[in-house]
């Protein structure tokens, strides 16, 4: 029996919100577009597909939970049977071992008396010695507590430079723990700075750590890739992170950047619960971690929202002696100095590239431009793996935010209808043919099947996926340019969301 809860990684009892959550994240990471048509992830694709589209079905889920508990009721049941008859087994084996003990020679047991004196007198001995390490050890510890209560016992003392310090929650946090009076506080002295016990930052106001966070942040980062490791004996795609860029409130580090060339997205880190910065040894990145979920994930492109744990960002590590150290050191003050926004809705965020983004019209033109000019009109278009139909007099044209293909094989005439606010391209392999050496496969699908397949021989169907042979190489890095243009388009899409929903 297939375990549908298993495959999204949920627990039996799982809402239909953690559901939706699960799938969205999932199908996000195992996407063939974001995979470059790898045959594991497409598989572990339509698994996660398969999953969702049974756990959100009422009648078949109700049915399945059903068959589920039944099933795992039936195997507690055998095992607690092969319990109890692996039990009687030992107890019959022991039973019938006591004749042949008592059957001993009589000879024997004034040895085995000696022995077992022997035995018992050294194992006396050993827990004596044992008792008084173990006495000892006990001791140390309990000195230790001892030591930790009277260091956390008094509620604030006042040293001989008047700075006030408050009690900590835990030790670790006793170097954090340090209240001052802002009023007076001064830029901190950043360069060759030791760090020991001491916060850098311990001096210096809120706005001023923000102020040195938000320009650090903006000066030293870049472009990340992430490329997965071999899995199943096979190397997935890398995924970019380009066009990093950051803001600060009151609540919240705001990073924005944009995902492989396809759509933005928002990350809002909150200060209160930051846990910890990791990447000194990273060379090109870091990441921030909070103490549980509470990092919102904004996808721009259909604005879905997901929570984590950690973010990662291209970083140029070693760009100043001791800057991710710097960087902990002034998240753990914000982290002091914030509190849980009063408020669960999240501050906007307009970045550089929506301020400056072309027009709904001027990218739609731009776009089909570039598609009817590098298209070829006559090719081979494959259809499942090891079958291709043979294309003729291909044409493209917008209507609307739908890109309509139009064309035909043999005497078959077709229609393809494909909504670009709910489709992506990918470029799953090139072709070196006779009359095809500079051209390349691009791909457009959709999460579901929505692009309208119509042909004068069996009528309307619906499909996922649809392909044209393009020359992306007449022009410099014209895939990642429709791809962005794509993402242009789908930002003037309408949204998904409530427009009264909070996040």
């Amino acid at each position: 029996m297939t375990d549908y809860y298993k495959i999204l990684g949920l627990p039996s009892n799982a809402t239909q919100d953690e559901i939706r959550t699960a799938y969205r994240k999932l199908s996000k990471k195992f996407h063939p577009d974001v995979n470059q048509g790898d045959k594991f992830f497409e598989e572990r694709f339509k698994e996660i597909q398969e999953a969702y589209e049974k756990l959100t079905n009422f009648e078949f889920k109700s049915n399945y939970d059903r068959q589920k508990q039944e099933t795992n009721t039936k195997q507690n049941s055998q095992q607690f049977t092969q319990a109890k008859n692996t039990n009687n087994s030992t107890t019959n084996s022991t039973t019938n071992r006591q004749p042949k003990q008592q059957t001993t020679n009589k000879s024997n047991n004034s040895l085995f008396i000696k022995i077992a004196i022997g035995v018992v007198i050294a194992i006396l001995i050993g827990v004596l010695r044992g008792s008084i390490k173990k006495s000892a050890i006990e001791n140390a510890k309990e000195s230790y507590r001892n030591e930790l209560n009277n260091s956390n016992s008094s509620t604030s003392f006042t040293s001989t430079d008047t700075t006030t310090f408050s009690t900590p929650t835990n030790i670790n946090d006793l170097n954090n723990s340090i209240s001052v009076d802002t009023s007076i506080a001064t830029e901190p002295t950043l360069e060759n700075t030791q760090f020991t016990t001491s916060n850098v930052f311990e001096n210096s106001s809120k706005e001023e750590i923000k102020n040195w966070l938000l320009k650090t942040l903006q000066e030293n980062s870049q472009n990340r890739i992430s490329c997965p490791e071999r899995i199943g004996g096979m190397y997935g795609s890398c995924t970019d992170y380009k066009d990093y860029e950051f803001k600060l409130t009151d609540d919240y580090l705001v990073v924005n950047y944009n995902y492989n060339n396809d759509y933005d997205e928002t990350v809002y880190i909150p200060f209160y619960d930051y846990k910890s910065v990791y990447g000194t040894d990273y060379g090109s990145e870091f990441s921030i971690s909070t103490n549980s979920s509470t990092m919102y994930e904004i996808n721009k492109s259909d604005n879905s929202k997901s929570t984590t744990a950690y973010i990662n960002i291209g970083f140029k590590n070693n760009s100043e002696t001791n800057i991710i150290k710097k960087i902990e050191n002034a998240l753990s003050r914000l982290q002091i100095m914030s509190s849980k926004p009063s408020t669960s809705a999240l501050p906007v965020f307009i970045t550089n590239s929506e301020r400056n983004k072309p027009s709904l019209e001027e990218t739609k033109n731009w776009f089909i431009s570039k598609l009817k000019a590098y298209t070829a009109s006559n090719f081979q278009m494959a259809i499942s793996e090891g079958t291709s139909m043979d294309v003729k007099n291909l044409s493209l044209d917008l209507y609307g935010n739908d890109l309509i293909i139009e064309f035909n094989t043999y005497s078959v005439n077709y229609k393809v209808k494909v909504p670009l606010c709910k489709a992506s391209i990918r470029q799953p392999f090139r072709s070196y043919g006779n009359n095809m050496s500079n051209q390349c496969t691009i791909q457009f699908s959709t999460p579901i099947k929505i692009i309208e397949e119509y042909n004068t021989y069996s009528g309307m169907k619906y499909t996922n996926s649809i392909q044209l042979k393009v020359d992306l190489e007449r022009e410099e890095n014209l895939f990642d340019r429709l791809k962005k243009s794509l993402s242009n388009i789908k930002s003037y899409c309408p949204q998904n969301t409530s427009s009264k929903e909070t996040y």
